[in-house]
């Protein structure tokens, strides 16, 4: 069997599996058979196709079975499709079944919790503007400070995030403060140009001809990062980009150098075009770009001047349209998760995330299978909000499982991998917007095990990939005591910069073709050294705190 991308997949029948009838674990399979190995994933903010999460981890599992296994049959690995039904609900999931190393056979189960549609729709750019102010200005004047959280029966004081933080907020506050200006100069502008047919004294000619040339230098610089994006978007998707260390690469340099000129342009825009309003508002005779470009963009008699004026402003108006689509849809979905702890509109959002996400992977711990548990290693993931999701998904079974649920997650659960994860940030806004109260502080801390009581990690190890080209991303330091109060032995959350995901923005989706992401899941089913695997990738390095 050739190994394209048309013939590695096959469906099977659905299949019923007895759900919650939690008996101990068992010897049920046949002998010389392990049993299958459960991966339980959450999408992150903007994915919007459902199932897409199981095809990314089924791709990166199957690469790693053709890169550990030379045979024809590794070579040629399948991924089964399923609908199984747990009880009173039906989950898909894919399916993978190698020999390992030492000629054991294995099988891979791979279910996801989709939560997209539950936001969709639901936020406006208002609302992610106030979010960023309050959430901003609630934590500036602690940036610079300690910041205390109580964890591990203790208040522990932890480092916060400094002027980085501050700088990119400002800028990004700035960034949208500018794109909203120009949005509403450029339909204020059309609008009166269209309603009076010409006939009003504003918008004056020389007006409009400054307006575009302000715009047309933004339209320029915008569009080509544009370019340069939807070029490195294509290498990607077609996997033509070599595997090799690209922060020197031509195209990252260009990119990074473009984003940091179109903020400029950005800013410098919307100055610029504030002034020519301030100017022309006291002299209509004033212009205040001279050339060749001003000339022919004053021409109103011209008909090919006439159509890129209305080109560079349609352009203008569709690029602040899909920034602000791209702001909504992946900010709207973090506002939509974290600001309900208030008497917030998206409280019930909240909720319905956290059940949807519960209620899956509950019915995975609760599976089944011959008399015995369907899974004895479950393998948890999450991407970037999805890791948020999933962290509170697994709290919530820790706390059913010490009321007595019977589900032993704790002793389960291998491994919790996050990736592009805003952890440390909603932890760190979450804290901020509240008046710090040691009761509720503590409070919070007993609905979270995972920062409860290190017994509660004891098998679990938590492996976080993050890059500094991710804005969203970062080490995350708020989730361990600090290093004088943790006990001996502990197992700690393990931070990794990924050195793939490195093209500025764009990184917070490129975790899924990464070596070090592939590394990480790998040795998570084989049973082997995460840490060594991931740094053996040769894309990643530890950043232990």
């Amino acid at each position: 069997m050739q190994n394209t991308p048309m013939n590695f997949v096959q469906t099977e029948a659905p299949k019923k599996m007895a759900a919650h009838a939690y008996t101990a674990p068992s010897s049920s399979e046949p002998p010389g058979k392990a049993k299958p190995i459960a991966v339980f994933v959450c999408h992150g903010m903007g994915e919007q196709v459902p199932f897409e999460s199981i095809d990314d981890v089924s791709r990166i599992v199957r690469k790693h079975i053709q890169e550990t296994d030379p045979s024809p049959a590794g070579q040629a690995a399948l991924v089964s499709t399923r609908v199984v039904e747990a009880g009173a609900l039906q989950m898909a999931r894919a399916e993978l079944h190698y020999t390992d190393a030492d000629g054991g056979a294995r099988e891979i189960h791979i279910y996801e919790s989709y939560w997209a549609p539950l936001t969709a729709g639901k936020v406006s750019i208002k609302e992610v503007f106030r979010f960023l102010l309050a959430a901003g200005f609630g934590g500036m004047d602690r940036s610079f400070q300690l910041f205390n959280r109580y964890m591990f029966n203790a208040l522990q004081y932890l480092d916060a995030p400094g002027y980085r933080r501050v700088f990119l907020f400002v800028l990004l506050l700035t960034v949208l403060a500018s794109l909203g200006f120009m949005s509403a100069i450029v339909v204020s502008v059309g609008a009166a140009r269209t309603l009076t047919r010409g006939m009003s004294n504003w918008p004056s000619a020389s007006l409009v001809t400054d307006l575009s040339c302000d715009l047309g230098v933004y339209g320029a610089v915008a569009l080509a990062l544009a370019l340069a994006y939807a070029l490195a978007w294509y290498l990607q998707r077609a996997n033509k980009q070599e595997a090799t260390d690209r922060s020197g690469s031509v195209l990252n340099k260009l990119i990074l150098g473009l984003l940091a000129l179109c903020v400029v342009a950005t800013i410098g825009t919307a100055a610029l075009m504030a002034y020519h309003l301030l100017v022309h508002q006291a002299s209509n005779t004033f212009i205040g770009w001279h050339g060749r470009v001003a000339d022919f963009l004053s021409d109103e008699k011209s008909l090919s001047s006439s159509l890129l004026v209305i080109a560079i402003w349609a352009l203008v108006l569709l690029l602040n349209d899909k920034t602000r689509a791209f702001f909504v849809t992946y900010l709207g979905d973090v506002l939509a998760y974290i600001s309900p702890h208030k008497a917030s509109k998206f409280y019930d959002t909240r909720q319905a995330i956290q059940q949807s996400a519960k209620d899956a992977a509950s019915a995975v711990y609760g599976l089944n299978q011959n008399g015995g548990r369907a899974y004895d290693q479950i393998i948890v993931m999450g991407h970037s909000l999805g890791s948020v999701i999933v962290y509170d998904a697994l709290n919530a079974l820790l706390l059913d499982d010490i009321l007595g649920a019977g589900l032993d997650v704790r002793g389960r659960t291998s491994h919790l991998i996050t990736f592009g994860s805003p952890l440390d940030k909603t932890a760190f806004i979450f804290r901020e917007q509240q008046h710090a109260s040691l009761v509720r502080e503590a409070l919070s801390a007993t609905m979270q095990p995972l920062i409860l009581d290190y017994a509660n990690r004891a098998r679990l190890r938590w492996v976080n990939l993050w890059s500094i080209r991710d804005p969203i991303s970062g080490s995350l330091e708020y989730y361990d005591a600090e290093p004088k109060n943790r006990p001996a032995g502990v197992k700690s959350v393990e931070n990794y910069h990924d050195s793939y995901a490195n093209i500025p923005l764009f990184a917070h989706t490129m975790y899924w073709q990464s070596p070090a992401l592939r590394a990480a899941l790998g040795a998570a089913i084989d049973g082997k050294d995460c840490k060594r695997a991931i740094l053996e990738s040769g894309f990643a390095t530890s950043t232990a705190s």
